[in-house]
């Protein structure tokens, strides 16, 4: 049986923070952002530093008690902000038109009523395949169901768009990234 999930606090981001970091190593769509492992990790360690210091005051960060996994949720009618906006023009300064593409991308296809977003979703390579990423993922439905809102999220690799597709995402299409791999758009309706 999976560890139960649980918000994350203060205590939690260090290990929060690796755990997002080793998990996303080999995503795909990291890998095309950096693919040299190296800077891949420096990045993503600023990015989830960032992301962290956003979402964990707000409750919305989820991890379990042995913090091997941990998913980051994006409430409804959060704003993306300047400080949002420039931090990430400084994250991929390097890769501006990869960047670009993304976020047009990723914008372009989000719903434009209200909805949560699953930012993230990482589990520790060694403890995957046991149930971790698919309890988390349930936390979240759970409270988006409570507030009878839809959740929306990127697919970026077939294995963790086939966990959504049992936890009741559709595809809302598929998107080959600038000579990148493919990403799927993926929605749940509200429950």
């Amino acid at each position: 049986m999976a560890p139960e999930p649980r918000p994350a606090g203060p205590d939690d981001a260090a290990a929060v923070l690796r755990v997002l970091v080793t998990a996303f190593m080999d995503d795909p769509v990291m890998r095309w952002f950096d693919p040299q492992p190296r800077a891949r990790e420096r990045r993503l360690a600023r990015l989830f530093g960032h992301v962290l210091e956003k979402h964990l005051p707000r409750g919305t960060v989820w991890t379990n008690d042995e913090r091997s996994a941990a998913a980051v949720w994006v409430p409804p009618g959060t704003p993306v902000t300047a400080a949002d906006v420039r931090f990430y023009l400084s994250l991929y300064a390097d890769r501006l038109p990869k960047g670009l593409f993304w976020a047009l991308f990723v914008e372009s296809r989000r719903p434009r009523f209200p909805h949560w977003l699953l930012l993230y979703l990482g589990v520790a390579p060694e403890r995957q395949g046991r149930g971790l990423g698919g309890a988390l993922l349930q936390a979240g439905l759970e409270r988006a169901a409570a507030e009878d809102r839809p959740a929306y999220l990127v697919a970026s690799s077939p294995g963790s768009r086939r966990l959504y597709e049992r936890c009741g995402f559709r595809l809302l299409g598929e998107v080959r990234l600038l000579r990148g791999p493919r990403v799927w758009p993926m929605l749940r309706e509200a429950r």
